[in-house]
């Protein structure tokens, strides 16, 4: 499962995801506000800096052309940091994906939208499942 994957190649430098993350936070549950900003601090400003560095030069394309397990790419409807046409992409790179969207949510997807995410994940099980049976 890939959550939020970055880097859309739109935004693919560190000035482009500074600035989707900065309108994600308008976006997020007011809650993840003090989660973020303590993660920050956490890792430490030069940690988060040195990780957006990273994910910037990493071309996640060639990598999810390689996946050879049933994928899901989930994103939030609102993610302004994993759009719809790169998480749509995304998922037609990998030989066997499905792309979703769960609506409301942004870019924490995984941790705003829980219980959606989960039946996504069990949705893709059932169908692998399926072509396996």
């Amino acid at each position: 499962m890939l959550a939020g994957p970055t880097s859309d190649p739109a935004a693919r430098t560190r000035r482009g995801q500074f600035g989707r993350w900065l309108v994600d936070t308008l976006r997020e549950a007011p809650w993840q506000a003090p989660i973020l900003l303590r993660d920050v601090v956490d890792a430490r400003p030069w940690r988060v800096y040195a990780t957006l560095s990273h994910s910037v030069r990493n071309a996640i394309e060639a990598d999810a052309a390689r996946v050879t397990a049933p994928t899901l790419v989930v994103t939030g409807a609102r993610d302004p940091v994993v759009p719809a046409a790169w998480r749509d992409r995304l998922a037609r790179l990998a030989p066997d994906a499905r792309a979703a969207a769960v609506p409301g949510a942004a870019h924490n997807v995984a941790t705003t939208a829980p219980v959606e995410v989960a039946a996504a994940v069990r949705a893709l099980l059932a169908s692998s499942l399926r072509k396996v049976a």
